[in-house]
């Protein structure tokens, strides 16, 4: 009896070396402030918030399809410019304002299921625009003249996903991905700069993130453990660009200053848009964190606040996060 009870202890001790009890062990060590609320459940300050973006001076931007409207508030709340203009024109939008980026002098926004990218200042004045070689997903590492862009490639072409545009729409750089689908509509890639220019992707519909550096070089890549490699499809919608994802796998991705990439789950996870995975750059897993709220978008700010949309996309949260003793406790003040 003795010898099957020593046997169960060392048992366990190898599981507690390798992780297989770090998920338990894992939960909740980010402890969540709420600070900030933007927007109400009525829906009258946004229809439907598409992405957020936080300059130096901690001013919010905030793109709203439905609204045709980009929003730039200070960072009490307080709306500072708008700017929305419907068309096919230099500076308008076709289908409505969706991701957002930012420099240090211009602001960079695309237009919902198009390939165009609207430019202009911080003060919300168009400048221009440009267009990529598809229907863009996302942006990201707004450098100069220089963005990083993911699209859906109409011509099937991976190296198409991901590049470096420069602001006349010239591709300088095509960037590698790793595992991508023969079906074009899961090539879905979330996207997301770091302190250190590089770059993080995360296929939407696929298990796995890849980590890039400032010369857009894949440095390393993993996946969520516990997650399906892939989303199911619907082949019955199946047309022009591919098969249709029935489920989401990752929903955003965001950097916490000190190079921890976050990461939404999606429908495969035990909380959907609520369980938030902690992964250093090598893809290590150190902890999970339960949002308070479900959530369509994550965003870090320079200072390690968390924003959120919430309350079917009518209203932005911002979040003080205390990561746990393994960061050495590091509170944004």
């Amino acid at each position: 009896m003795r010898y099957r009870i020593l046997q169960i202890v060392l048992l366990a001790l190898v599981y507690v070396n390798l992780g297989l009890f770090g998920q338990t062990d894992r939960n909740n060590k980010i402890a969540l402030t709420e600070v900030l609320t933007i927007g109400d459940t009525l829906g009258s300050t946004f229809s439907e918030v598409g992405d957020i973006a936080i300059d130096s001076q901690e001013n919010i931007y905030v793109t709203d399809r439905y609204q045709f409207a980009i929003k730039k508030f200070s960072q009490n709340g307080n709306l500072l410019a708008e700017y929305g203009k419907r068309g096919k024109e230099v500076g308008e939008f076709q289908s409505g304002p969706a991701r957002i980026e930012l420099s240090d002098n211009s602001v960079a926004v695309s237009d919902v299921g198009t390939s165009k990218i609207v430019l202009l200042t911080k003060e919300l004045q168009p400048t221009g625009d440009f267009n990529t070689v598809g229907p863009i997903v996302d942006i990201a590492q707004f450098r100069g003249d220089h963005i990083c862009c993911s699209v859906l490639t109409l011509s099937g072409d991976a190296s198409e996903i991901l590049a470096v545009y420069s602001k006349n729409g010239e591709v300088t750089k095509r960037v590698p991905v790793m595992d991508p689908s023969s079906m074009t509509t899961l090539q879905v890639l979330w996207l997301c700069g770091d302190h250190m220019n590089g770059l993080i992707a995360a296929y939407g519909f696929r298990n796995r993130i890849m980590v890039y550096d400032s010369s857009m070089r894949l440095i390393s890549s993993f996946r969520v453990t516990g997650l399906p490699d892939e989303a199911p499809t619907d082949t019955i919608a199946e047309g022009k660009f591919g098969v249709v994802p029935k489920l989401e796998l990752i929903r955003a991705v965001a950097v916490y200053p000190d190079s921890l990439i976050f990461v939404l789950g999606g429908d495969f996870s035990s909380h959907p848009s609520r369980d938030v995975y902690v992964f250093d750059y090598r893809g290590n897993l150190l902890e999970t964190c339960l949002l308070p709220h479900e959530t369509g978008l994550l965003y870090i700010d320079a200072k390690g606040f968390l924003y959120t949309r919430e309350h079917d996309k009518t209203l932005i949260r911002k979040y003080r996060m205390k990561l746990s003793n393994r960061y050495k406790e590091k509170v944004v003040k």
